[in-house]
């Protein structure tokens, strides 16, 4: 499934990795890799010893801290409620 009218470009990739302070971050998790454009942005700004993982396609289980049943849709961690299928199980 695509959500995005259009691929992203590397420009606009790289334009919105600036600003958000990667150089002093130790793990990125990425969903929806795509194109690999976002990651090629990231990956260029990580510090060395810094990790990089992207989640593409579905998954069997999310488990997680957050108290993402009890949160408002609009509330949950970036938008990316696709990432749990409130149909399946999960572990909290």
């Amino acid at each position: 499934m695509t959500g995005a009218v259009a691929a992203g470009s590397c420009r606009s990739a790289h334009v919105m990795a600036e600003g958000i302070g990667l150089k002093r971050v130790r793990l990125v998790l990425e969903l929806g890799p795509g194109t690999g454009v976002f990651a090629d942005a990231i990956l260029a700004r990580l510090a060395p010893a810094a990790r990089h993982v992207t989640v593409s396609g579905p998954v069997d289980a999310v488990i997680s801290g957050l108290p993402w049943t009890v949160m408002p849709r609009e509330r949950r961690v970036g938008g990316h409620t696709e990432a749990v299928d409130e149909r399946k199980p999960y572990i909290l």
